[in-house]
């Protein structure tokens, strides 16, 4: 068996007759709704994956299931209302939409498997989240389950969202979809498991943290399990970590930075994500927190102070995966989904160092994104 995430994609129907004659327009009639592109047996774009929104934590191999919202109904009846009956392709997409929903309305009705790690998209179809995945393996179950019999145990899902699943849920799911199904073979050999992270301490944080087993949700659990412990083994000894810091060039505002730590004599901005891949101006972020010369904490123990700095040309960046070195003209050795450094084999912290003292040197070449 081998450990996954998953959440529930929530599948509904435009709200206003002008979004669906636009993607008739733009799809055709046949691929206008998202339902069509889900049971389709090719692939949406002939050649090129099939992205879907998905939280930025899941990676290759995490299951994506699809959930047909109730709310669907009410939107199929207002268009045919107030669309023109007229319109041979609206009248053909709202008996299909009708029939979909007779059969999945109100279930959780497939799955597919996570291609890639989820990152940042800013076209498509699919844009009501941040982060998109490409997917594969679709798989239809002949025996959806419905809303009132997951509800006890999953928030029922609703609009265009995607809905996390804890471990007891994924695997209550699992084994409530195998009573009446042929489950796909990734979906037959995943398992959810939680590790109990709130028994992480300055001690064990590696081996627990760091396993390969363990997926951040969210930010401030990155920021909480991995990001603390990781940057206090690396900050210069006797010096603070400042939390949630501001960042000001005589006396201008220029953003702020999740932390700033002192290595190597020098202060260094940290940003702390999720997933760099699916960060949209990941380099906008930490160019702000260069070139400054005073940095007030916002958060943690020297919140309110004011540390006046020295211009610094690097900023890490920390996600899931790991820790990149990052300078105002690109990545360092590394790029987005690639870190110099993975989560699950760190080396000592004086390594960090070294290469930190190398990726200050302006003659290091930049690899750039």
């Amino acid at each position: 068996m081998r450990t996954v995430q998953a959440a529930i994609s929530s599948i509904s129907f435009p709200d206003d007759p002008a979004h669906l004659e636009a993607d008739i327009a733009d799809y055709g009639a046949e691929r206008a709704l998202d339902l069509d592109v889900i049971m389709a047996p090719d692939p949406y774009e002939p050649g090129a994956p099939l992205t879907w929104s998905a939280p930025k934590y899941l990676v290759q191999g995490d299951i994506l299931f699809f959930y047909h919202t109730r709310s669907a109904l009410k939107y199929i009846r207002r268009t045919l209302r107030l669309s023109n009956r007229s319109n041979h392709d609206m009248r053909m997409v709202l008996v299909r939409a009708r029939n979909s929903f007779d059969r999945f309305g109100g279930t959780i009705f497939g799955c597919a498997e996570i291609a890639q790690p989820a990152e940042f998209e800013n076209v498509g179809r699919h844009f009501e989240y941040r982060s998109q995945a490409p997917i594969r393996r679709i798989h239809t179950f002949e025996h959806p389950v419905h809303l009132s019999a997951f509800a006890q145990f999953i928030p029922p899902p609703h609009g265009n969202t995607v809905t996390p699943l804890t471990a007891p849920q994924f695997n209550w799911l699992k084994s409530e979809l195998g009573k009446h199904n042929q489950l796909p073979q990734y979906l037959n050999s995943a398992v959810g498991r939680d590790i109990g992270l709130n028994q992480v301490t300055p001690r064990n944080w590696r081996q627990v943290s760091c396993s390969p087993d363990i997926r951040f949700l969210y930010e401030e659990q990155l920021r909480t399990y991995f990001a603390d412990h990781l940057l206090r083994e690396l900050k210069d000894a006797g010096t603070p970590l400042l939390e949630e810091c501001e960042c000001y060039q005589d006396g201008e505002r220029h953003g702020q930075a999740d932390y700033f730590l002192k290595l190597n004599g020098t202060w260094v901005p940290v940003e702390a994500k999720i997933s760099a891949l699916a960060e949209k101006h990941l380099l906008g972020q930490g160019r702000k927190s260069l070139g400054i010369n005073v940095i007030p904490p916002r958060r943690g123990m020297h919140a309110g102070s004011r540390f006046s700095i020295v211009e610094t040309e690097l900023c890490l960046v920390v996600d899931q995966l790991g820790l990149y070195i990052v300078r105002a003209t690109g990545f360092v050795d590394c790029a987005p989904g690639r870190p110099r450094w993975k989560r699950t084999c760190l080396p000592s912290p004086d390594v960090v160092r070294r290469a930190c003292i190398v990726g200050q040197s302006r003659s290091r070449k930049d690899v750039l994104v």
